[in-house]
């Protein structure tokens, strides 16, 4: 059993930025921030960053692209997590972000590489209920007139999902700290 170090009470931007000098940031950290957990999936030693990725908040109603295109660049979905959401993170954050705004969906190569476990995607919302999540990998599949991207179920598993729809989802995200 893997042993995921739990990070919470007086989380600052002192603390995590301490934490990132000195190498006690490990990857599979879980930071909480009130109702919210941010897991480290990535640290880079050497630019002193971390990478993390959002595996509890509450949920959000949004399209991950209305405009009938599965790409991210310019979707609904990469524009509310620059515009809206990235705003309701929790000052911390904020404050960390390497770029502003920061947040951003996972490509489906990030999530195999970063959580190989179907148990290590699951997500959920501030009340402990699992969520399936987007990645911002499209599908390349013509065969009909819908228009996929690749997306988490709430047990782990990665699926073509169709974009059209609006979702209430957890936005599990990813967001470079340092």
């Amino acid at each position: 059993m893997e042993l995921i170090s739990k990070i919470s009470g007086q989380v600052t931007p002192g603390t995590i930025m301490e934490m990132l000098r000195k190498g006690l940031l490990n990857e599979g950290a879980v930071l909480e921030f009130g109702k919210e957990a941010w897991k480290v999936l990535e640290v880079d030693t050497i630019n002193k960053a971390a990478l993390l990725f959002r595996i509890r908040g509450e949920r959000s109603e949004v399209h991950f692209n209305r405009n009938g295109s599965n790409m991210y660049a310019g979707s609904d979905i990469q524009e509310y997590l620059e515009d809206v959401f990235f705003e309701t993170l929790p000052e911390e954050l904020k404050i960390l972000a390497m770029e502003v705004p920061g947040c951003f969906l996972l490509s489906t190569d990030e999530v195999l590489r970063y959580m190989p476990k179907e148990i290590d995607r699951i997500v959920c919302d501030e009340h402990g209920n699992t969520s399936r999540w987007w990645t911002r990998t499209p599908v390349k599949d013509y065969r009909n007139e819908k228009i996929y991207t690749y997306a988490v179920l709430p047990g782990g598993e990665i699926i073509k999902d169709v974009t059209e729809y609006e979702s209430n989802t957890v936005l599990a995200c990813g967001l470079w700290i340092r």
